[in-house]
């Protein structure tokens, strides 16, 4: 790595006008490696912009050994942008660690595998921020976990309430939040205000919700009034 992020209850923070540019690493975290116990990045300001991370690497990547000392990686400010990572992508958050995103952006970097945060059991929350242009020239994900290839992936434990992103994260989304596409083609979070649901996935309009209902669904209607419902054949 070229900056490693070890020991324990260590903190780094980027910010202001610093720039990591320029470098050549190898393996998961090949630029910022952060694998210490209960370590914490901090990423205010600044860049990390064209670097260039080996086989199978990642440019930023975080683990810990200890389930009692998790670590972080907390993304406010500055830009991820214009990498090349032969490997999965300029996020890695690997087991006990959490990523937090409220603001600053993730674009135009190339991956050979998918762009994503990788949350085995563990956490990413975005609330702000950008994650938009990023391309993936590999035809395939080996271990299987998805057919596409999306600009980022989240596991079971990750929540979106906030940010712009170039594909739809709707499945993603905390409760009571939904995807709205913007001018431009992107995609923003905003929080629902819904009158119905099935399951887990809200509706604004309770036709769309009776639109969207297949046999076997129940339609839960979550505000009390007088709906003009049109019919369907349903």
């Amino acid at each position: 790595a070229v900056v490693y992020v070890g020991g324990a209850d260590a903190v780094l923070t980027i910010k202001g006008e610093t720039r990591i540019t320029g470098n050549f690493g190898i393996g998961n975290g090949g630029i910022i490696q952060n694998y210490g116990q209960g370590t914490t990045v901090n990423m205010e300001g600044g860049s990390i912009d064209n670097n260039h991370v080996g086989k199978s690497g990642t440019l930023y990547a975080s683990y810990s050994g200890n389930a009692n000392k998790i670590n972080t990686f907390n993304m406010s400010g500055g830009i991820i942008t214009q990498n090349i990572m032969e490997g999965y992508g300029p996020v890695y958050i690997h087991t006990n660690t959490v990523w937090n995103m409220t603001g600053g952006e993730i674009s135009e970097n190339i991956s050979f595998l998918p762009s994503y945060v990788r949350s085995n059991g563990n956490k990413g929350t975005i609330s702000g921020g950008k994650i938009v242009n990023n391309e993936i020239t590999g035809t395939s994900y080996s271990n299987g976990y998805y057919a596409t290839r999306p600009d980022i992936f989240l596991g079971a434990n990750s929540k979106i309430t906030g940010g712009t992103f170039t594909q739809d994260v709707s499945q993603w989304c905390a409760e009571g939040f939904k995807v709205e596409k913007n001018a431009d083609g992107t995609y923003g979070v905003k929080e629902g205000v819904f009158v119905a649901h099935i399951g887990n996935v809200g509706y604004e309009d309770l036709n769309d919700a009776f639109a969207a209902a297949v046999n076997g669904d129940v339609v839960e209607i979550d505000v009390a009034g007088t709906y003009a419902l049109k019919t369907s054949g349903k």
